[in-house]
């Protein structure tokens, strides 16, 4: 079977001199031969748990212990490459990204394909240890997809036909233990769920271990979702900043041309680029509607929208709105709520609700200003009736500039959380404190004109 294209760092480590296998075996080979051994009658999950403390205590355990793994799964006696395998799937659950990243680099995975291969060792190895190393080479395509060289391997372990078929995972198949994890680790998060898994974990009884694995199976599910969330929260943020500098080099490009007619290739890259744009005001409000319990990253989403509006607002100002940038299916119109004194105060509503309280809904303010004058000291506050809550974000700012047509406006957005459980009319009453001409203004308000609840929401 070929080799997988590694890169370079994985190329240069493979070349690596055989030496350094031959030195004097360490604690973590000696924990690994007392693991692996084939007399033992039953798992040694005493010394599995100290494999997996010696891998995390040492910056270079995860290299280590794939390393001595791929020649104990390699092995020619059965029950040594299976429990070589058990502790693999320890260490997955115990060890980290770190290990993860180690274990999804070709040059382990390809221990594994020699495994598995008629070309290698595939010949002599039992169906047992193949289906296992099958097995988990597929459940780390499930839990791992950020690992995209696992995948590879697999898929082409199937375009070869030395897969067949996805094997069925196994729901109640007895892991090892998971050891202690950092605080941050999801297995702390819930302190019910981490008393319970330390519970079953503790017991002898071989139901309570299934339960065991069931429940650290779910935990990772969880984890896995909370990546998706963050990886589709710094995607966005990206794409928002990307689609705004690419307006602002065109239109500082449109500028110098002074007022001189833009050539219609240009202005329908232009206007693609625009619309691009207006479809991703939603996408960030659905990133934001995610992220309500994370104030730091709320910021950097908020921050990133407030750019994407100025400079789509500079657009509008200079070239007038896109007849093709409408898209009336992810936009839900704002709703005015203050405009006086060369100040406008908008509030914007995400279609999803919160996901972690379906009763809560993330409406976004944004303030803008076209007064020849700053407005400085800016203050929104809100109320709403008893039957209902309201939190307010901290804002992206306290100030707008003076205004400059030159310029895209610059805007501040705050999140506004809304939970209304009653499921009652919506009221909300403000008050937007600021400053202007040295003069101190007190402007109060009350909006109901909100979107229907079967567009907003859905509640």
């Amino acid at each position: 079977m070929d080799r997988p294209n590694a890169d370079e760092e994985e190329a240069a480590a493979a070349a690596a001199p055989a030496m350094a296998q031959a030195a004097a075996p360490g604690a973590l080979e000696r924990l690994l031969h007392k693991a692996t051994d084939p007399c033992n009658p039953e798992e040694n999950w005493e010394c599995i748990q100290k494999i997996s403390d010696q891998v995390n205590a040492d910056a270079n355990g995860p290299t280590t212990a794939l390393r001595l793994l791929e020649h104990k799964i390699q092995s020619p006696q059965e029950a040594e490459a299976l429990r070589a395998l058990n502790v693999l799937e320890m260490c997955v659950n115990n060890c980290g990204e770190n290990f993860h990243h180690e274990m999804g680099k070709f040059r382990f995975l390809n221990g594994l394909i020699k495994v598995l291969s008629p070309k290698y060792l595939g010949e002599w190895s039992t169906d047992r240890v193949k289906s296992r190393i099958v097995e988990v080479m597929f459940s780390w395509t499930v839990w791992f997809p950020q690992e995209v060289k696992i995948r590879d391997a697999y898929q082409m372990l199937k375009k070869q036909g030395i897969v067949k078929q996805d094997p069925k995972l196994v729901e109640d198949k007895v892991l090892p233990p998971p050891s202690p994890r950092p605080a941050s680790s999801i297995f702390d998060a819930d302190g019910e769920k981490s008393k319970l898994l330390t519970r079953l974990l503790k017991s002898k009884n071989p139901e309570d271990l299934q339960a065991a694995n069931k429940l650290i199976k779910a935990l990772m599910k969880e984890e896995q979702a909370k990546s998706a969330k963050v990886s589709r929260r710094m995607n966005a943020i990206k794409e928002a900043h990307s689609c705004a500098e690419a307006l602002e080099e065109m239109l500082s490009g449109c500028q110098a041309r002074e007022g001189a007619a833009i050539p219609k290739p240009a202005l329908e890259v232009l206007q693609g680029v625009f619309a691009k744009g207006e479809k991703l005001k939603p996408l960030m409000f659905r990133v934001a509607s995610e992220t309500v319990e994370d104030e730091e990253a709320l910021a950097e989403i908020l921050q990133a929208n407030d750019r994407l509006t100025q400079v789509l607002r500079l657009y509008e100002q200079r070239l007038g709105p896109s007849r093709d940038s409408a898209d009336t299916t992810g936009t839900i119109p704002p709703v005015t709520i203050y405009e006086r004194n060369g100040l406008k105060a908008m509030l914007h509503f995400a279609r999803d609700p919160v996901s972690s309280c379906p009763a809560t809904r993330v409406l976004v303010l944004s303030l803008l200003s076209t007064s020849p004058s700053p407005v400085q000291h800016i203050v929104f506050q809100a109320a709403v009736p008893k039957s209902m809550a309201i939190k307010l974000q901290p804002a992206t700012g306290s100030e707008l500039p003076a205004f400059n047509p030159l310029s895209a406006p610059a805007v501040i957005s705050q999140v506004l959380l809304l939970a209304n459980p009653d499921k009652a009319p919506l009221r909300l009453r403000y008050r937007l404190l600021f400053s202007q001409d040295d003069q101190a203004h007190s402007e109060v308000g009350e909006v109901t004109d909100f979107p229907h609840a079967d567009l907003w929401g859905g509640s």
